[in-house]
């Protein structure tokens, strides 16, 4: 049988909120995980991440290792995506000392409403970074779809119209 180098594993954290005490569970304020540039740590409208955020925002802010976070709804998981996007901005600033238009924030959302309330709730948001966000999900002109992925930093799309797009792609970004 063939070998399987363990390194390529995946670690594997499984987090259970239930047999945490209330009094034990952590809550790492916003400015501590995010203090290198405390203009992004202002993109969140909360001072404390809560436990679930709390736990895994050392990972996300200071690794580049893949994350796959279920949770019940109302759990915190969008919070814990703009971490993974903070990072991105983070890393950005530090490498160029601006934003760039060479690495691309994906969200990937079920329905046109969602993508919606997220496109609308991050432009307001991102506008103080001098950071665009585009809103993928019609059925209009293909080519004005490039043209605003291009600009963007965030892309905004159902899985359905990113599909759509990627198959008629002639263009390189």
């Amino acid at each position: 049988p063939e070998e399987v180098d363990e390194s390529l594993e995946p670690i594997v954290h499984t987090f259970d909120a239930k047999i945490q005490p209330i009094q034990q569970r952590k809550r790492v304020p916003v400015a501590q995980v995010f203090d290198r540039h405390p203009s992004i740590a202002k993109f969140f409208t909360f001072a404390q991440f809560n436990h679930l955020q709390s736990v895994l925002s050392n990972m996300i802010a200071n690794s580049d290792d893949n994350i796959v976070c279920s949770a019940p709804t109302g759990a915190g998981k969008t919070a814990i995506f703009e971490m993974a996007m903070a990072r991105l901005f983070t890393d950005e600033m530090e490498q160029h000392g601006r934003f760039t238009h060479q690495r691309k924030i994906m969200y990937l959302a079920p329905s046109k409403a969602l993508c919606e309330e997220r496109f609308e709730d991050w432009s307001t948001r991102l506008l103080s970074l001098n950071l665009h966000v585009a809103s993928i999900t019609g059925d209009g002109d293909p080519s004005e779809a490039h043209r605003e992925i291009a600009e963007a930093h965030v892309i905004v799309t159902t899985p359905e119209k990113w599909d759509s797009l990627t198959r008629r792609w002639t263009e390189k970004f």
